[in-house]
């Protein structure tokens, strides 16, 4: 899979998202704790390894200081807690992300010209 194919994949398993970390390396990950199969947490460990570059945001509802710690500890850069804004969501990506994935989020966000 090219990056330019899997620039906005989105999967809803721990298990498809291993199966294309093997073979795509993406500038950063949004990661909810509640999957089926592998949960975000148990993700995270396998993340570091495989890509320990990469920046994960991990994001939950069902959570709070103990899980938030944990996240962090197993390698999470950010924990946000449902809901939140999506404005939020991109400061973080924003910080944590390469340059080119920064102008990235600032063309796809820009005002749109008066018309």
């Amino acid at each position: 899979m090219n990056a330019s194919a899997a620039s906005d994949y989105e999967h809803a398993s721990g298990d498809g998202l291993v199966a294309l970390l093997e073979v795509w390396a993406p500038d950063a990950i949004v990661l909810d704790k509640e999957m089926t199969g592998p949960t975000g947490l148990d993700l995270l460990p396998y993340i570091r390894r495989r890509h320990p570059g990469t920046p994960v945001i991990l994001v939950t509802a069902f959570g709070g200081a103990k899980v938030e710690a944990e996240a962090l500890k197993r390698g999470a850069a950010y924990y946000i807690h449902k809901p939140f804004r999506v404005t939020r969501l991109l400061e973080v990506l924003r910080a944590e992300a390469g340059a080119s994935y920064r102008r990235a989020i600032d063309d796809v966000f820009a005002p749109m010209p008066a018309a």
